[in-house]
């Protein structure tokens, strides 16, 4: 499991409502594997099967919070990437300036130079919480409970990738190349993973 892996099943596994467990002692009637299901009251574990197959099929739940993110934020700010009107309305709320631009391209422009939470954006917190530079960004999602917006999930959709943002490794220089087509770019707040 890689390291966004690990991040997104720790956030999943953290936003789960839980109970507190016995702690195991080798007289105890429950296991180990048992009280950590049991901190999950809505994943109904079943010790009868495969640990792992079970603590999977829990974590990818994680794809469809991701469906889920992308289809608020289409609903928030449209999907169209040939659509002015959509552009402009994404422009407006990340935008610190006045006058938002009138064509397609200068919107990506000033997109592509801000610094957002992807899931603050959805969550549309306000004010929206904008940051100086990928860094900070990175620091803030990091301290966030990992608001990791999943890359896999701006495939193929212009608006969102333009947020995609190295926060794991926020020195690393992002080609020009990459960052126009979208490929090597991080995830998550715009993240990259």
């Amino acid at each position: 499991m890689d390291r966004l892996s690990r991040h997104l099943v720790a956030t999943f596994l953290n936003s789960l409502p839980q109970t507190r467990s016995r702690r195991w002692s080798h007289t105890s009637s429950i296991t180990p594997i048992q009280a950590f299901f049991a901190r999950y009251p809505m994943f109904s574990y079943d010790s009868s099967k495969e640990t792992m197959a079970q603590f999977h099929g829990m974590a990818s739940q994680l794809s469809k919070i991701s469906l889920a993110l992308v289809q608020q934020f289409n609903e928030m700010y449209g999907g169209d990437a040939n659509d002015l009107h959509d552009w402009k309305r994404l422009c407006e709320v990340v935008s610190r300036r006045e006058i938002v631009p009138n064509d397609i391209d200068a919107c990506k422009a000033v997109i592509k130079n801000v610094h957002v939470n992807i899931c603050d954006l959805v969550d549309h917190k306000v004010p929206l919480p904008i940051h100086d530079t990928e860094t900070a960004l990175s620091e803030y999602t990091c301290r966030s409970d990992y608001k990791i917006f999943p890359r896999g999930a701006a495939v193929g959709h212009e608006m969102l990738r333009l947020f995609l943002r190295n926060i794991f490794d926020p020195s690393r220089e992002r080609e020009k190349s990459s960052t126009k087509s979208g490929e090597g770019e991080e995830n998550g707040t715009g993240e990259s993973k």
